[in-house]
């Protein structure tokens, strides 16, 4: 192995290359040609991130179709921990894996390994599968909670955090998360709700830079009626309502009944991207109030890069969501879209140039010029609006993505289509001439 060699005598310095390990778990159980993992951190000097996973983890949301980890299930070993502060290594990124081997081992040893010096500068920590059995006992379940919120406060310097099939996060631990994060996100968590999360917003929201929110099955998004009060400073909103719930007939239905509770979202001025995919429980008129938010802000989102909405409309005919699509979507791109034309460097005079004072009365033409187009699109189509817009809508003008999808259809993992379910004909089978093969015995005649 070239780690174990003398790295003087190489072109390249193997150890110092290495910053992060994904190990999958079944190297670690070979025991001739297995991974010694304490050995080989021995030859990592500057090793940042640790990932130990298992490959059923890549399946996703259907838990049911995940096997144990291993016959001879593997647990985190003391000696990894211990060697982490041995050599003097210091993470800042790490995933705890409630596979290794329970979720209650896995929350008793964060609890003591987030006081060790290697976890001392933790900035990234994931956690998945934290979810307890079915037959865990009320004592067991809040002592899921106390250990998982007091292994996080130990973690001063943390900013990223993430939760993936984790049932562990339900309204009384969302709360109290650390409140110095700039990203959150919240996979596959049954028991998060909007009030849960707005809770923590109230209180963590202000330093958030990202929210990515992806089925989350009891989530409505009421939340996104104060998202502009609670988190100023957010960059990225991220959602994806579809979900599986692999213990109900029910597996894609939400277990909330309105999305929007507390009216259409108000949005942070310093957004960069809104990707919402899969809106449920969404009638047209509230659609079309969740459109007029987006544009209403407009004027106050001059970051906005990508606008990217999927929604499923509840109890609307095609025509409807024909409809709704026709009038929204122009809207969005006029207000929204980047219709500048890139000039190639090739194109460009090389010896034009132009003064700042030059420049700025350009841009200020081109803004008037713009928004006078849009008023009088947004006057003459007034009739046909049933949403109240305001008379006038600033072009925003800067996003290079501007995507609207309107169906009926309840999102699937696996979208199949027609030609999913054709044969294709053999390459030499050729067309039947009308007559039929008859058997002899010397083989086939006509």
């Amino acid at each position: 192995m070239l780690l174990r060699r003398d790295q003087d005598s190489l072109t390249t310095n193997y150890r110092n290359k290495i910053k992060c390990l994904d190990v999958e778990v079944k190297h670690l159980l070979i025991r001739k040609s297995g991974i010694d993992l304490s050995d080989l951190l021995t030859y990592t000097p500057l090793l940042e991130r640790l990932r130990l996973y298992h490959n059923h983890d890549d399946f996703g949301t259907l838990i049911w179709a995940q096997p144990s980890a291993s016959k001879d299930r593997w647990a985190y070993p003391a000696q990894l921990f211990e060697s982490l502060d041995h050599h003097h290594l210091v993470l800042k990124s790490f995933e705890w894996n409630g596979r290794f081997p329970r979720p209650m081992d896995v929350l008793h040893t964060m609890l003591e390994v987030h006081s060790r010096p290697s976890f001392s500068q933790l900035r990234e920590l994931s956690c998945m599968n934290l979810t307890l059995s079915e037959k865990a006992t009320d004592e067991d379940v809040e002592s899921a909670r106390t250990l998982l919120t007091a292994a996080l406060q130990k973690l001063p310097s943390l900013r990223r955090l993430a939760f993936r099939n984790c049932g562990v996060i339900d309204e009384l631990t969302l709360p109290h998360l650390p409140t110095n994060l700039q990203h959150l996100e919240l996979g596959n968590c049954q028991s998060v709700t909007s009030s849960a999360l707005e809770q923590y917003l109230t209180v963590g929201g202000t330093s958030l830079r990202t929210l990515t929110l992806r089925g989350n099955q009891s989530m409505s998004l009421g939340f996104l009626a104060s998202l502009k009060t609670f988190c100023p400073q957010l960059r990225v909103v991220d959602i994806d309502l579809s979900y599986t719930d692999p213990t109900s007939y029910r597996d894609r239905e939400p277990l909330y009944d309105e999305l929007l509770p507390d009216g259409p979202p108000t949005w942070p001025p310093q957004l960069e991207q809104i990707s919402i995919e899969n809106l449920r429980q969404l009638s047209a008129s509230e659609a079309e109030d969740f459109f007029a938010s987006l544009v209403s802000a407009s004027e106050d989102l001059p970051f906005l890069k990508v606008l990217n909405i999927k929604a499923i409309l509840k109890d609307a005919s095609w025509r409807d969501r024909a409809e709704i699509r026709k009038k929204w979507l122009p809207k969005l791109e006029a207000v929204f879209l980047n219709n500048a034309t890139p000039v190639a460097p090739s194109k460009r005079p090389a010896k034009e140039s132009f003064t700042p004072s030059q420049r700025q009365s350009t841009r200020i033409a081109n803004h008037n010029l713009r928004r006078l187009t849009i008023s009088a699109d947004d006057s003459d189509s007034a009739s046909h609006s049933s949403s109240s817009l305001p008379p006038a809508v600033t072009r925003q003008g800067r996003c290079d993505v501007v995507n609207l999808v309107i169906s009926d259809q309840r999102p699937s993992q696996e979208q199949y289509h027609e030609d999913d379910f054709l044969d294709d004909e053999p390459s030499d089978d050729e067309e039947w001439t009308g007559r039929n093969e008859v058997p002899t015995s010397s083989g086939y005649a006509w």
